[in-house]
């Protein structure tokens, strides 16, 4: 869950809803998720809103994902991610 939506992981399938549990989009990721992305209380999983993008990672790769459409804006090839940290990030045009 995140400020505006919530999402879903199943294996390499990523699918993110609205607050109303309506079906916004869904995505292919590169790896299956792994359980160790919720390994405490406090983990809120493998994603992060900000701005009008849903920054997601798994073991390869960190995705910015369009909050509304799902369109991919970006990737990167990051082994090992397992956490954001965040400073301000103007949202994309």
């Amino acid at each position: 869950s995140s400020k505006t939506v919530d999402y879903l992981t199943a294996g390499d399938t990523l699918i993110v809803f609205n607050k109303n549990n309506q079906k916004l989009w869904q995505a292919k990721l590169t790896y299956a998720i792994s359980p160790d992305y919720w390994d405490d209380e406090e983990t809120t999983g493998p994603a992060l809103e900000i701005g009008n993008r849903l920054l997601f990672w798994d073991q390869g790769v960190l995705t910015a994902f369009d909050l509304k459409k799902g369109e991919v804006q970006w990737r990167v090839n990051s082994v090992g991610i397992s956490g954001i940290q965040t400073f301000d990030v103007p949202p994309s045009p």
